[in-house]
């Protein structure tokens, strides 16, 4: 390797590392602005998340259980025009299916466990995937439900922090029609409650 690509090579690693931290240290804040976020949902949703089967493609929410390990995608579908994504949290819930692991992708992070996501980037925006599910894919469904140890479900929008209701559509191998909470398109919106970026701030003071 010559010289000036070793040394590009180093300044990518030390950007990725300086990211990384930036939004670890984000996850660890969190908590705090959501706790101190009324859920207090109505109307329709500007954000909407989906579990696929495709990895290229968010509505491939159906197919025939493999009886095998096999892998499911956790997507963003859609995000309304100006809204951008800095952290959501909800829990999988999966029926029949064993879910193994959860894995995230880059830029995303996790600072949740396999079924129940606290997840966070850095304001992006738009149709992205998210996750993978590595799974024993018998017989069942998985579907996005709120927050077994808080109740919160929703998305924390970028710079504003608001949280935001979503809708959703889970994911079914029984020849059923998944679970879901609306068409996860993005048709409209509706203002809630606004975190406290002070109280952000103040964590890191």
């Amino acid at each position: 390797m010559s010289p000036r690509a070793a040394a590009a090579l180093a300044a990518a690693r030390l950007r990725l590392e300086a990211r990384t931290l930036m939004v670890r240290q984000i996850l660890l804040v969190i908590p705090f602005v959501l706790s101190a976020s009324a859920a207090v949902f109505a109307g329709d949703a500007p954000y909407g998340w989906t579990i696929s089967a495709s990895s290229t493609e968010p509505f491939e929410n159906t197919d025939a259980a493999t009886f095998t390990n096999r892998t499911v995608y956790l997507w963003i579908s859609c995000s309304s025009p100006g809204f951008t994504t800095y952290a959501a949290e909800f829990d999988i819930v999966s029926t029949g299916i064993t879910h193994l692991q959860t894995t995230v992708l880059f830029p995303w992070l996790n600072a949740g466990g396999t079924s129940d996501l606290l997840l966070a980037n850095d304001c992006s925006s738009g149709l992205q995937l998210v996750a993978t599910f590595d799974i024993i894919d018998l017989p069942g469904s998985m579907c996005i439900t709120p927050s077994a140890a808080n109740g919160r479900m929703g998305t924390l929008d970028c710079p504003t922090l608001l949280f935001w209701p979503i809708e959703w559509i889970g994911y079914d191998n029984t020849g059923g029609v998944p679970c879901s909470n609306g068409t996860a398109t993005c048709d409209g919106t509706t203002s809630v409650a606004r975190g406290s970026w002070g109280r952000i701030k103040s964590v890191y003071r």
